[in-house]
């Protein structure tokens, strides 16, 4: 955000672009299987986001 000359997140701004993070890597957890993909790489990698994702929600 530093670097794109934006200011630091006010609390509702911060909860809210984790709901956006947690809405992401759901879809990419569960689009794995609905689509058949056989490669497990984006399974594997959102499944460690949503598990970070969720650790920041509380």
């Amino acid at each position: 955000m530093h670097g794109y000359g934006h200011p630091p997140l006010a609390g509702t701004e911060t909860v809210r672009r984790r709901l956006y993070c947690l809405h992401l890597v759901l879809v990419m957890v569960i689009e794995t299987s609905y689509r058949g993909h056989t490669d497990t790489a984006q399974y594997d990698w959102a499944r460690r986001r949503l598990t970070e994702v969720m650790a920041l929600l509380g």
